[in-house]
């Protein structure tokens, strides 16, 4: 597709928003409505081609059940519905070609640039779709009223952690974000319920994060899980609030790229929040603490 046809689709077109759509709502369904999306998620190629009556047979709940999604999803019926389906599969299978060939060898800096822009903004867009306001507020309330915060992760999500913690210092909160596994469990081990987590884990299963998180919650601690699964992963049942990021990468990963830009506009999102819920005393706050750089100093002095 050229840049000219691009320009003339708006985003709300986007064939696979109906995936990110169907995620979304199962912070907010019912049983048979969440084990319907659970199957249109699990099994989208199945879905794109089945009537209503098979789609009903295979996920174990009534036609009508499907008729009231689809509505709830923004189609008018079934037959939208399975369209936009197989549009989203098609878009998918695309995707995931490309991302499986990663940046091949042919490919000049411009192109190299394109498609690392195009997968960021995706991934930005995305976000903004899935982040659920009301987890945001929640979020940002437990950030200003608990009395310490253990930040937590590894590998690429540990980076996330380091700014999440960096921005908390400037509001002078007490924080901790500890590079070291066997550290991070121990300051899990030794919150308490005045205590905050807050775990960051794309797959949601990286079993380090999710221990944390799993101690912090037996000891009374309230958790806070930044993850692409939001629903069904490990770390989003040990947690009481989740902030869902957007799921873009393969599989098998050659680094975290939309991922972390994804967890990276979470953080600024929940970190713009707090501010602005306590805007006038966090903002002296922040001037208080701002560092004078060597040429203002000079500049003061002069």
């Amino acid at each position: 597709m050229d840049e000219a046809t691009q320009e003339q689709i708006p985003a709300v077109l986007n064939p696979e928003d109906i995936l990110s759509r169907l995620q979304a709502m199962r912070h907010s369904c019912g049983p048979s409505e969440d084990a319907l999306i659970g199957f249109l998620l699990d099994n989208p190629e199945v879905s794109s081609h089945a009537t209503i009556h098979s789609l009903s047979h295979a996920a174990f709940v009534s036609p009508a059940t499907i008729i009231r999604t689809c509505k709830r999803a923004g189609y008018q019926g079934f037959k939208d519905f399975k369209r936009a389906m197989l549009l989203a599969c098609a878009a998918r299978n695309a995707q995931l070609t490309e991302m499986q060939e990663g940046i091949l060898p042919q490919d000049s800096v411009n192109v190299i640039v394109q498609k690392v822009t195009a997968r960021t903004i995706r991934a930005v867009e995305d976000t903004a779709r899935l982040v659920s306001l009301s987890s945001l507020m929640t979020c940002s309330q437990l950030i200003l009223t608990r009395a310490r915060i253990g930040i937590f992760g590894i590998g690429e999500s540990q980076l996330v952690a380091q700014d999440l913690k960096a921005k908390l210092l400037r509001i002078n909160l007490t924080c901790n974000a500890e590079a070291d596994w066997h550290n991070q469990l121990l300051i899990a081990k030794n919150m308490t319920e005045t205590d905050l987590a807050i775990a960051i884990s794309y797959s949601g299963m990286t079993p380090e994060t999710a221990n944390c998180a799993h101690e912090a919650h037996r000891r009374g601690a309230s958790v806070i899980a930044i993850t692409s699964e939001p629903v069904s992963s490990r770390l989003a049942k040990e947690s009481d609030v989740t902030l869902q990021t957007v799921r873009t990468e393969p599989e098998v990963r050659s680094g975290a790229l939309t991922s972390r830009m994804s967890q990276l506009q979470v953080v600024d999102m929940l970190y713009t929040v707090c501010i602005n819920t306590d805007r006038d005393r966090l903002t002296k706050i922040i001037i208080a603490n701002s560092i004078k750089k060597q040429s203002d100093a000079a500049s003061a002095v002069s």
